[in-house]
Parts: C-alpha cells; sequence; structure tokens
C-alpha cells in the first residue's frame, strides 16, 4: 500500500492471506511482492466516488503525469473505483462535471491510453477484485 493512501483498503476482510506493508509506490495505490521478491508491473489506483471526480476535473494534470510515468516504466495502472458504473453515471452533487461526461471520459482513457477502470460495489469488493488479481498473477508466475 502506498504510504500515501489516505483510506486504505482492508485486505484481511477481503480473503488475502498474507499481511499488507505501507511503502512508497511510484505509480498507484497498491501493488504486490510475491514471496520470492519479484513485483509484477502491475498497481491499482484507488478512487471512491468523490476522489474520481476531483482526479478527474482540477487534479487531472497530476493524474496524466502518472499515467505517463507509469507508461514509461512499463507499469500497467488499473484505476480501481469503489463504485459501479452506474453510480459514476449518476455523478456527484455540486460538481459541473457530468455524470454522463465522466463515463465518457473514462471511456476514452481506456481506450487512449490503454487505463483498465473496474468498476466495483463498494470498498471490499475493490480489496477482493485487487486480491484475487495478484493471486492469479501469482498462481500464472508460479505455476
Amino acid at each position: 500500500i502506498d504510504k500515501r493512501e489516505q483510506n486504505p483498503l482492508r485486505f484481511q476482510e477481503a480473503g488475502a492471506v498474507e499481511g499488507t506493508e505501507m511503502t512508497t509506490l511510484s505509480v498507484g495505490d497498491y501493488s504486490v511482492r510475491f514471496r520470492d521478491g519479484s513485483s509484477p508491473p502491475v498497481a491499482v489506483e484507488r478512487k471512491s466516488l468523490n476522489d474520481l471526480y476531483g482526479t478527474m476535473t482540477s487534479g487531472y494534470p497530476r493524474f496524466k503525469e502518472e499515467m505517463k510515468r507509469a507508461k514509461e516504466a512499463r507499469i500497467e495502472l488499473i484505476l480501481g473505483l469503489e463504485n459501479t458504473l452506474g453510480e459514476v453515471a449518476e455523478g456527484v452533487p455540486y460538481s459541473k462535471f457530468s455524470g454522463s461526461s465522466m463515463v465518457k471520459k473514462l471511456m476514452t482513457l481506456e481506450i487512449r491510453h490503454h487505463l483498465r477502470v473496474v468498476y466495483c460495489r463498494n470498498r471490499l469488493e475493490l480489496a477482493r477484485w485487487i486480491t484475487e488479481y495478484f493471486e492469479a498473477i501469482g498462481r500464472e508466475k508460479f505455476k
């Protein structure tokens, strides 16, 4: 878990078998280190709905830089959302950026920048998705 992550996910509740460690990640909020010390070139950037709207509006220049760093480092950056596509499309109160505009922007980022976006129902489901995804990478690596 990136040590700058303000509201870290709790992986034990999501079925993770190993502990977590706070460290500095070059991109994203979550990555994995296997028992042999290796890490796959994958990072997950977690966003709540309000975080997402802030990141994709006023924080967008910083996020573009993060996508650029990931690409230069050959790290697959995955945007993990604590909300469903429908909730994203509903938008957030007081935002001038509409829900439909947000969905269009996310889809454009997926196509143009190969940013994978994962929609989950809540924080627990996102933690579970991250756990299962990294475990699947490990199964492939060590088979």
